[in-house]
């Protein structure tokens, strides 16, 4: 191979990456959001490494009634006396030992990627809530627990490794 075939391998092998650049951060990004989603809601929030905990604060049931969903939900809120919110989600059939923001479903149903910038060969994204209600309560969850988004390490080793293999694809392609 020439010099000159060689430059012009490189320089369609730059264009290439830089092209599919954007591509591979938004499906980083939807990776990470797409499995955090899924790990919030299976096993709970995170922050900082521990999962959140219902608080063991009593109200008056009655207070919940509204809020059931269900007759078994509308139940619990009618027994009279107090309880907390974690009791309430178990009458109902809902996972209730660790906070994982499902209840309605609203927020995580809105949560996706809003954004995406580029600065040089940085990439990111922003994560939001596409509809105003559901964007208060991400707020609200987030001052009340703290950044329950942010994803660990070993979620973040993996999305790096699968954006390097399509990386190292277009690099193959060239060279």
């Amino acid at each position: 191979m020439s010099t000159t075939e060689a430059q012009r391998k490189i320089a369609n092998m730059l264009a290439a990456l830089k092209a599919e650049a954007p591509a591979i951060a938004l499906r980083m990004g939807q990776t990470g959001l797409t499995a955090m989603k899924e790990d919030s809601i299976r096993d709970g929030i995170t922050v900082d490494g521990s999962f959140a905990n219902y608080t063991t604060n009593q109200v008056y049931k009655s207070s919940m009634k509204k809020k059931a969903r269900n007759a078994a939900g509308g139940a619990y809120a009618s027994s009279g006396g107090k309880g907390n919110w974690g009791e309430f989600r178990a009458a109902q059939g809902l996972k209730s030992d660790h906070v994982n923001l499902f209840y309605t479903g609203q927020m995580w149903s809105a949560l996706r990627i809003i954004a995406q910038s580029q600065n040089g060969y940085r990439y990111s994204v922003l994560v939001g809530a596409s509809n105003g209600d559901a964007g208060r309560l991400l707020i609200a969850n987030i001052e009340r627990y703290g950044n329950f988004l942010k994803l660990s390490d070993e979620k973040k080793r993996l999305i790096i490794a699968d954006a390097a293999a399509d990386v190292t694809d277009i690099v193959k392609r060239y060279l």
